[in-house]
C-alpha cells in the first residue's frame, strides 16, 4: 500500500514538474502569454524590481512560474513539505484559472467546443 501512495504522489507531481519546466526553457513565449494576461495593478510596482534585474515584468513572472511547479511539484513527489506545497499549488491553480479563464481556447475553434471539453 504504501508504495501505491507514493507512486500516486509521484503522478500527480508530474504534470506540474512537466509544466514548469517547459515554461522554464521556453521563457519568452510563456512572458509573452503571461504579457496580455497580466493584472494591470502590479506593473506600478515592479520598476524598481524590472530596473535591479534588467528583464521585464512579464519574463520575471515566467521565470517565477517556472520554478514554483517545479519546485513545488518535486517537493509533493519527494513527500518534503507536501501538504504545504499542495496548498501553494491550490492557489497558484485558482489563481491561473481566475486571470487565465480561456486557457483551453485556440484561435480557430469555436466556444461551444471549448466548454465541453
Amino acid at each position: 500500500m504504501p508504495a501505491l501512495i507514493t507512486l500516486g504522489r509521484v503522478l500527480f507531481a508530474l504534470p506540474f514538474i512537466y509544466s514548469g519546466a517547459t515554461k522554464l526553457f521556453g521563457i519568452q513565449p510563456t512572458a509573452d502569454f503571461i504579457a496580455a494576461v497580466i493584472p494591470s495593478f502590479i506593473i506600478p510596482y515592479t520598476s524598481q524590481l524590472e530596473a535591479m534585474t534588467g528583464m521585464s515584468t512579464p519574463q520575471i513572472l515566467a521565470i517565477a512560474v517556472g520554478m514554483l511547479e517545479v519546485i513545488a511539484g518535486l517537493m509533493i513527489a519527494l513527500n518534503f513539505g507536501a501538504r504545504f506545497f499542495a496548498i501553494l499549488l491550490i492557489f497558484f491553480v485558482a489563481a491561473t484559472i481566475y486571470y487565465c479563464p480561456d486557457f483551453k481556447y485556440e484561435p480557430g475553434m469555436s466556444l461551444h467546443k471549448v466548454y465541453t471539453l
